[in-house]
């Protein structure tokens, strides 16, 4: 419903820093406690309007910083989100381990929501954080990633307002050949 220009965004990129002000898409690791996306065929899109920061400072190292609302159809939701992730990539910093077949990275993110409690009944928490590790480990053909989210109490309309904290596991792995590929997931 409505018509309007859906994103605007301006952006500058140099060799070790990049930022986008305005609309964008983006994710921490797998996208369990931040993922920003588009999905057409589903009439989803929850983009951020805001600034987003990503910077290198060094070989093997990768930050990425935000802040703004998430899109709710034409308009821009209550709360503000805030996030930063980290990613460091071991062999990058070990010649010996840089031409190995193995590669491995860890990384980390935290995420806060602040939104004004309005509700006159209940008293909701107006700031809920959520953090998560993972490890990436590759060996030719062969890759495990992993990763572990907490958040805090986020009682809402879609959990019936439940004061409970959260967590959340994934694991991935893959192994592929010519001609065959197999994936497991849980």
């Amino acid at each position: 419903d409505g018509i309007g220009v859906a994103h605007r965004f301006a952006r500058y990129n140099a060799n070790w820093i990049d930022i986008t002000l305005g609309n964008f898409y983006e994710q921490f690791g797998n996208g369990l406690v931040l993922r920003a996306y588009e999905e057409r065929g589903l009439g989803y899109d929850n983009a951020i309007d805001g600034a987003l920061v990503r910077i290198k400072p060094t070989l093997g190292i990768s930050i990425k910083g935000l802040i703004g609302k998430q899109r709710h159809y034409w308009d821009r939701g209550d709360g503000v989100v805030r996030g930063i992730d980290a990613e460091i990539t071991i062999n990058d910093f070990f010649t010996k381990l840089n031409d190995s077949k193995n590669r491995i990275t860890l990384g980390g993110s935290f995420v806060s929501k602040y939104q004004h409690d309005k509700d006159p009944l209940l008293a909701l928490p107006e700031n809920v954080g959520t953090t998560a590790a993972r490890v990436n480990f590759t060996h030719g053909t062969f890759s495990i990633n992993s990763e572990y989210a907490f958040k805090g109490q986020d009682p809402g309309s879609d959990n019936n307002y439940i004061y409970k904290k959260g967590q959340a596991f994934l694991f991935n792995t893959n192994y592929a050949t010519k001609g065959m590929g197999l994936m497991v997931q849980y």
